[in-house]
């Protein structure tokens, strides 16, 4: 019986059935954040430790299997995450975390699963190494994992999330199956919010990428403060005032996560100017329709690539206030007055 936890996740939770009883060493499954992936893959993790399943694979639910499962001490499941992944979904984080939670994986946690790797199942007949997020394995720690999913014990599955398949280590995913979770169309988004008695969040949802759990958990790509900063330098284009970003850039702002916010922006400019809707910044529109005449088409499609290398640059340290000064003084001039 498939677990879809929400309605979308019918054909992903399918993919999952199919290897229920003949699990592969890895398994990738990419797409969207919020929209409940990893909530799917350990529920399905979990329902691998049952010791009494029905015919059809569902969980009973009351055997010692489900309980530890269910209590998160199952032995037979290990997670490797992110501490923010941890916090996220409210699991164990290292005492060796700072203040700061981390959102990298890093070479530490990977080899401390050494010792697991080699050990035999205790209860369930398999082991499962829930990873996430995957896109977000530091390069030493990446290679360090190949080598346990190159060669796993026959007994072991490595299930992997992530948001973007393309920054996993190419002999990583080459070695795994290859899954995709798709985000709900705009209809089941809406039903969906409408059921849960939302109204009013058009232009959240849209803001959101069309996902709608990061709508009701009020997950935002960047702080209210952020986006506002953003949001009126943008809307200047060339009339942008460059001196204004270093001051009002907060601390602790991610720097992969305004590269995103901006590429956003990037994608609606690019839209408006090809003569279509905004996908994201819905309520902006009479905004993009204004400075989108004056904008280089070329020089647009140019500046979206340089939003797309800042977010995967962010993983090696940089300045923030010059990564951000730079990449906003490219934009300004991609406009022609």
């Amino acid at each position: 019986m498939p677990l879809a936890i929400y309605p979308w996740q019918e054909a992903l939770s399918r993919d999952l059935e199919i290897f229920r009883h003949r699990m592969p060493s890895g398994i990738i499954v990419s797409g969207p954040r919020d929209i409940g992936t990893f909530e799917l893959v350990l529920a399905f993790t979990k329902s691998l430790m049952c010791e009494n399943p029905a015919e059809d694979g569902t969980p009973c639910g009351k055997c010692p299997g489900c309980r530890l499962a269910e209590a998160g001490t199952h032995p037979d499941i290990r997670f490797l995450l992110s501490e923010e992944e941890a916090a996220r979904h409210d699991l164990p984080i290292p005492e060796s975390a700072g203040k700061k939670l981390s959102d990298e994986i890093s070479i530490a946690a990977v080899r401390e699963l050494r010792d697991y790797v080699a050990l035999k199942p205790h209860r369930s007949p398999r082991r499962v190494i829930l990873i996430s997020p995957a896109d977000r394995i530091r390069p030493d720690a990446a290679s360090v994992l190949l080598k346990m999913v190159e060669e796993p014990p026959p007994d072991l599955s490595f299930i992997m999330i992530a948001e973007d398949l393309d920054a996993i280590l190419p002999t990583l995913r080459s070695r795994c199956v290859l899954l995709h979770a798709r985000k709900p169309d705009p209809e089941a988004a809406s039903s969906w919010l409408e059921s849960k008695g939302l109204k009013d969040f058009d232009e959240q949802l849209a803001e959101a990428g069309g996902n709608p759990l990061a709508v009701v958990r009020g997950h935002k790509i960047v702080p209210d403060e952020a986006r506002t900063l953003f949001l009126n330098l943008l809307k200047a284009g060339k009339r942008l005032d460059i001196t204004q970003v270093a001051p009002g850039v907060g601390t602790g702002w991610k720097l992969d996560a305004c590269a995103d916010f901006l590429s956003r922006w990037g994608t609606d400019l690019i839209r408006v100017k090809s003569g279509l809707q905004p996908s994201y910044f819905v309520g902006e529109t009479p905004e993009l329709q204004s400075i989108a005449p004056r904008a280089d088409l070329q020089a647009l499609f140019h500046w979206l690539d340089e939003t797309e290398s800042l977010k995967r640059a962010s993983t090696v340290p940089l300045n923030n206030k010059l990564a951000l000064e730079k990449i906003l003084e490219s934009y300004r001039s991609a406009f022609r007055s």
